[in-house]
Formats: structure tokens, C-alpha cells, sequence
């Protein structure tokens, strides 16, 4: 895989050069030296240039998602929690193997981040965790440039899913999870789930309603882990997937990698958003979300 090669083809489709970089950040700190409700947020290169490739340095667009992430963030913070208990679980689920991003690239060159269902311990976790740690690894991993820029591929594996861990995760939880993906910063290519039964078709459904079309588009089915080898190779599927990579050294490299930028992660959770201002300027329904109730097909 040529990867500098990828980088230099995802650049021009994202419409980044040096010069547009170097002024779009400028333009983004200006708008945040005056945001009429924002405060504290993260001003580094590194955070605020993931918000201008997400949006192709469209800066309309830009800003919106970035206030839209951290109204959300304001919403549910207990789907960003960063305090060292959360760092102890995080561990524990990693270990467990429950989620982890593998170690190689899909052909693409986006990052694979899998979630194996059946083995979150919902007797041990809340729902809360689990979404906690699929957020704060995506957003550990994020602080590398090439993952930034090259996306991401998300992987949610119900192969041997348990019914109990499936009637864990309410219609309110999966449909905020969904949303929060449009108000984040983040290049998503594929979204794939993997031996989906019966008894989850209302979740997917309620999902399904709350995804833009183009994230709809991104969305595959299989039936199982042979069927996911034609979205990912077998070479860079872990051995518990059916593939090649010792699972044991994925999850080792997936925690060295999260610890190594958890003070990052915890940086973003210092921002501050005034919701009195806030709903004066926006319509925070559609900017948090609604979590309606939804009419299942």
C-alpha cells in the first residue's frame, strides 16, 4: 500500500494545500476569539484542521459541525468522559476485546475501528461506556494526521451477539449514536455491520432514519465474518474476524495508542458552552438532536 501516494490523492479530493490550511486556521481562530457561546475550546492545529478536512475547508459547513459537536458533547457527557475511572475501563473493555482499532489499513488506507457485541459485559458496563469508548478511541486515534485525513472504516460485529446485549442499547441510545456521527469531526467511509439478527432489524431501523443519504450510502450488511472479507481484507481482520492478525498484539497496540494521546482526548472535554446564549442564537433542537420517538418500519 502506497500510502503517501493515498495522503496526496484524499489532499486534493479534500482540497487541502499549505496555504488554504494556513488561512482556514486562521479564519477558524478569528470565529472562535468571538464565538458568542463557545469558550476554552481547543485551539490547536491538530484539533481545529480535522473540522476543515471533515468538511473539505467548506467554512460554513465547518463551523456549523463544530458547533453542532460540542452542543452535543454538551448534551451527553457521559459519552466523553475522560476521568482516569473511565481510562481503567477503557482498559478492561480493550483487554476483553471488545472494541479496538487493527493495526493495518483497508485498502483505502482508512483506519478499521471494530466493535465485537459479544463480548461487552453489560452486566459490568453501562451503555454509556461502551459509547465512551468508542469516542474517545476515535478521537485518540484522530490526533495522527494520516488517520485524519485518510477516514476511518467502523466495523460493528453482532456475530454470537446475546440477546441481552442487544435489548441493552435502547431506541433513544442507538438513535443519538447515529446522530452524533453527522456532528462529528471525522471522515467516515464505511459504516459495516456484521451478522445483524432479527431481534436488532429496530435498531438499524431507527438508525437508518436519522443517517443523510450519503451515510446511508456507507452503509453495508453482512450476513457474516466471510461476507465482511469482501469490505476488508482478511490480512488486515484479526483472527477473532476471521483473518490474519494475532488479536492479542492488535489490542496491545490499540491501548498503547489510545493512552499515548488520552491527555489530547481530555483537552477537548475543558471547552465551555453558555446554553442561555446558545438558544438564543440556535435552534438547539436540530443542533443537539431531537431523540424523538420514532415510528419503527
Amino acid at each position: 500500500m502506497d500510502i503517501e501516494k493515498l495522503v496526496a490523492e484524499n489532499k486534493e479530493f479534500i482540497r487541502e494545500d499549505e496555504s488554504r490550511k494556513a488561512q482556514a486556521l486562521e479564519q477558524f481562530r478569528e470565529w472562535l476569539s468571538k464565538h458568542p457561546f463557545i469558550t476554552n475550546a481547543r485551539t490547536d492545529d491538530t484539533y481545529l484542521v480535522h473540522f476543515l478536512r471533515t468538511k473539505k475547508y467548506s467554512m460554513d459547513d465547518v463551523f456549523k459541525v463544530f458547533e453542532n459537536n460540542l452542543l452535543f458533547r454538551t448534551s451527553k457527557p457521559e459519552w466523553f468522559e475522560t476521568t482516569d475511572q473511565f481510562l481503567e475501563t477503557f482498559r478492561e473493555l480493550a483487554k476483553a476485546g471488545a472494541g479496538y482499532m487493527l493495526r493495518k489499513r483497508a485498502a483505502d488506507g482508512s483506519s478499521v475501528f471494530v466493535i465485537n457485541l459479544e463480548r461487552l459485559d453489560v452486566d459490568k458496563y453501562k451503555t454509556k461506556d461502551a459509547f465512551a469508548f468508542v469516542f474517545n478511541s476515535l478521537h485518540a486515534y484522530m490526533e495522527n494526521e494520516q488517520n485524519q485525513i485518510l477516514g476511518c472504516t467502523f466495523i460493528l460485529n453482532y456475530v454470537k451477539c446475546p440477546l441481552k446485549v442487544i435489548g441493552s442499547f435502547s431506541i433513544r441510545d442507538t438513535v443519538g449514536f447515529t446522530e452524533s456521527a453527522s456532528k462529528s469531526a471525522g471522515r467516515f467511509k464505511k459504516y459495516i455491520i456484521v451478522g445483524l439478527p432479527a431481534t436488532a432489524n429496530a435498531l438499524l431501523n431507527a438508525g437508518k432514519k436519522v443517517m443523510t443519504e450519503k451515510q446511508r450510502s456507507r452503509l453495508f450488511l453482512c450476513n457474516d465474518l466471510e461476507e465482511l472479507s469482501e469490505h476488508v481484507d482478511k490480512s488486515v481482520l484479526t483472527e477473532y474476524l476471521g483473518g490474519a492478525e494475532p488479536e492479542a498484539e492488535v489490542i496491545d497496540n490499540f491501548v498503547k495508542v489510545v493512552e499515548a494521546n488520552f491527555d489530547k482526548v481530555k483537552e477537548i472535554n475543558k471547552f465551555e458552552v453558555d446554553m442561555e446564549k446558545a438558544a438564543a442564537c440556535r435552534n438547539l433542537d436540530e443542533s443537539i438532536g431531537s431523540f424523538r420517538t420514532l415510528e419503527i418500519d
